[in-house]
């Protein structure tokens, strides 16, 4: 593939934080509730207490900082496009993905924490991270699996989409990268790049839906909450 004809832009046009990730939109697909705002939206659950926002609005931090430094990464690749770039955009989407990986798992226990989801000893002693290691395609399902089930979604990723091939392939580009034994590990080809790119636009996608169902979920817990009020001695 030559070089110039891989094309580095987002899969979405740039926009701010709070604009990018909007989940939830009425028929005419106009943002209506954004993960930012949602943060700060305290829905009753069917007990008539409110569900805590801490892990929300945690996460909107550290996806913010995440985010910046991803796009400026990817900046870097587009106007750039040396090795060093390659690498350090390599490193930084996968930091990524494992820091909203560990905080999906976070809003999962606390939603067990309240009473919503209830989740074997197996699955509870992953989303602690008390158990062995766990394989980072492994990591990434159970953290999106667990999520959309902790907010009453039977969402699952498209594992059979080739993009979710092109992340577990991608997973392995960086592993080379980040613990390279031999030169050619820090290589990164005209091929590798597409394949992280695809990789990267399963993630993006299938986080965003199953964000979207959840804040769905969310949204409407709080109406039903506000129709049936449930009173609190």
């Amino acid at each position: 593939m030559a070089q110039n004809s891989l094309k580095y832009e987002s899969s979405t046009p740039r926009k701010p934080l709070a604009s990018r990730y909007a989940f939830a939109y009425d028929g005419s697909k106009r943002p209506e509730w954004v993960i930012c705002g949602v943060a700060n939206f305290k829905a009753s659950n069917s007990r008539g207490r409110l569900m805590p926002s801490n892990s929300l609005e945690r996460m909107v931090k550290i996806m913010g900082v995440l985010q910046s430094d991803t796009q400026q990464a990817q900046d870097l690749l587009t106007t750039e496009r040396s090795p060093y770039a390659r690498r350090t955009y390599v490193r930084t989407f996968f930091s990524m993905i494992d820091g909203l990986t560990y905080q999906l798992k976070q809003l999962a226990l606390e939603r067990e924490s309240e009473g919503l989801v209830n989740f074997s000893p197996s699955e509870r002693d992953q989303l602690r991270e008390d158990t062995k290691f766990i394989r980072a395609p492994e990591n990434i399902r159970l953290s999106l699996e667990c999520l959309g089930r902790a907010y009453g979604s039977d969402y699952r990723p498209a594992y059979g989409n080739h993009r979710w091939g092109s992340l577990k392939r991608a997973i392995a580009i960086r592993h080379h990268v980040t613990h390279p034994k031999k030169l050619g590990d820090l290589e990164i080809s005209d091929a590798d790049l597409q394949i992280i790119l695809d990789g990267m636009k399963w993630y993006h996608d299938n986080l965003c839906e199953v964000l979207r169902q959840c804040f769905l979920s969310l949204i409407s817990t709080g109406i039903n909450s506000i129709k049936n009020p449930t009173r609190i001695a």
